[in-house]
């Protein structure tokens, strides 16, 4: 993952002084950067490496999220075609931009999560549905409970998507995550404060203990300083 940033940095156009904000670009440069970071960003999204389809796609959605070009991609894929490892990820962009198939991805992810999925697709899964702030019912909040005695990042997945029904609870097991001096939980526990509006108290303190803590990995301080 490092090794494509740094590639898709240096082919924007981007220098690394510009990163660490020892260096401002122009004006001009700004927006020639946008423009190289757009193509970049759209090549990618067309190529064949699945996962960094998806990320490219979604980058590409948070710089605009009606882009038609993510749309036009994701909405031709043929239904074999999602039906890989990276099946769950496929299926987050396609609920996210294709409005007739929005329904058919988000049940299939619910299939995958809830309906006897074990491994890296139950886990991804999970992180989809939370990520597309799904909200779940009585019976998957109930395995949601069951699988936070994993102790990794699908405990995160899953308290994750528990806040999206019981934000104090929610909030309370991933503000512990945070805390755990594991980054297999700190980070998708920031990544999961980050899309809950009016965060509490608690968790705006936890978030800033993160960013604060000089023993702290930068990634996790990436995220944490993201949810803030």
């Amino acid at each position: 993952m490092k090794k494509m940033i740094c590639k898709f940095l240096k082919c924007a156009g981007i220098p690394a002084l510009a990163i660490t904000g020892s260096a401002m670009l122009q004006a001009d440069d700004r927006v020639q950067v946008q423009e190289n970071a757009y193509l970049i960003l759209n090549s990618i999204m067309n190529g064949s490496n699945d996962w960094e389809r998806i990320h490219a796609a979604e980058a590409l959605l948070a710089l605009n999220a009606q882009d038609k070009s993510v749309q036009m991609v994701f909405s031709n894929l043929p239904d074999d075609f999602i039906s890989g490892k990276a099946a769950a990820g496929l299926l987050r962009v396609i609920a996210r931009t294709c409005p007739e198939k929005s329904n058919y991805a988000i049940q299939e992810l619910r299939r995958m999560a809830f309906g006897g999925e074990e491994g890296a697709m139950q886990i991804q899964a999970t992180e989809s549905l939370a990520k597309l702030r799904y909200v779940p019912e009585k019976t998957e909040l109930t395995k949601l409970r069951a699988q936070l005695r994993a102790g990794s990042m699908f405990s995160a997945y899953s308290a994750w998507l528990i806040a999206y029904v019981d934000r104090k609870e929610g909030e309370r097991l991933l503000n512990g995550m945070l805390q755990s001096g594991k980054d297999e939980l700190g980070i998708p526990a920031a990544d999961a404060l980050s899309f809950i509006p009016d965060m509490s108290v608690e968790s705006a303190k936890a978030l800033t203990s993160i960013v604060q803590n000089p023993d702290a990995s930068p990634i996790l301080q990436a995220f944490a300083l993201k949810a803030l």
